[in-house]
């Protein structure tokens, strides 16, 4: 917990001194641990910074560049080359190749041992870069979520959105503006499990790379595993649920102010 209250407060600094919030904001954002999410999650969240301004943030923390990303245009190919256990492990995105390094994108920093871990694993040489607040997490929803995870809620949300825009339901300046919003508001239940307390973020890690040998999804692996109870489960897959926008309700509201 130290440690991860030592690294809140440099994030802080940062946004700080790039005047992106005030310090009224950013102990207010702190507060926001209770609700589940980390403090840049919780201050573009609440809209008081955006996506972009986040992620220049965490790439000066990380000391990387940072890069927008576009998950739903990298191809299959591409993704095949980072198996699905070590992109949500690491929680990373293949993005391109230069020459015979492969360019990852993350939205958090690797530490050093991540890296070597990650490139010997792949027998390549890596880089990353800073993706945006929830580029990421919607690219490992496409990419790598298990097939046989059926659930009528969880259509995909560009397709939604594409067919709500086809449909004129909705403008293509409103569409942009939708899917921004959404993205950015996007969270991983590993961030909330930890946020919470469920969990210490470097146990998480090592039972990541259990679950991934298993067939169930992460929650009902940790509650298999008696690591944290039906009970935190349901409270972390609750606040999850809540703090994400449902796609066709932004399509609604959307559209009711296009017919108004």
């Amino acid at each position: 917990i130290g440690s991860e209250n030592k690294e809140r407060r440099k994030l802080g600094q940062i946004l700080l001194e790039h005047q992106v919030v005030t310090e009224a904001q950013l102990e207010t954002a702190l507060l926001h641990k209770e609700r589940g999410i980390r403090i840049g999650s919780a201050l573009v969240h609440d809209g008081i910074i955006n996506s972009t301004e986040l992620a220049d943030a965490v790439a000066i923390q990380a000391g990387v560049f940072r890069e927008n990303i576009d998950a739903y245009v990298i191809t299959k190919e591409l993704i095949e080359k980072v198996p699905a256990a070590i992109a949500q492990h690491y929680a990373i995105l293949p993005v391109r190749f230069e020459e015979a390094t492969l360019i990852l994108a993350s939205e958090s920093a690797l530490d050093p041992i991540s890296l070597a871990a990650i490139s010997r694993k792949l027998k390549c040489p890596i880089r990353y870069f800073i993706a945006g607040k929830g580029e990421v997490t919607v690219g490992l929803e496409k990419w790598y979520s298990r097939p046989d995870k059926v659930d009528s809620k969880a259509a995909d949300p560009k397709e939604v959105l594409i067919n709500a825009l086809v449909q004129k339901e909705i403008s293509e300046s409103a569409a942009q503006k939708i899917w921004d919003f959404y993205v950015a508001r996007q969270f991983r239940l590993t961030e909330i499990l930890v946020s919470l307390g469920c969990i210490d973020e470097a146990a998480l890690r090592a039972l990541l790379l259990q679950q991934s040998a298993t067939d169930l999804c992460l929650g009902d692996f940790l509650v298999d595993r008696n690591i944290i109870s039906p009970e935190m489960l349901e409270k972390a897959l609750k606040v999850q649920n809540e703090l994400q926008p449902n796609m066709r309700t932004l399509i609604g509201i959307e559209s009711g102010k296009l017919h108004a």
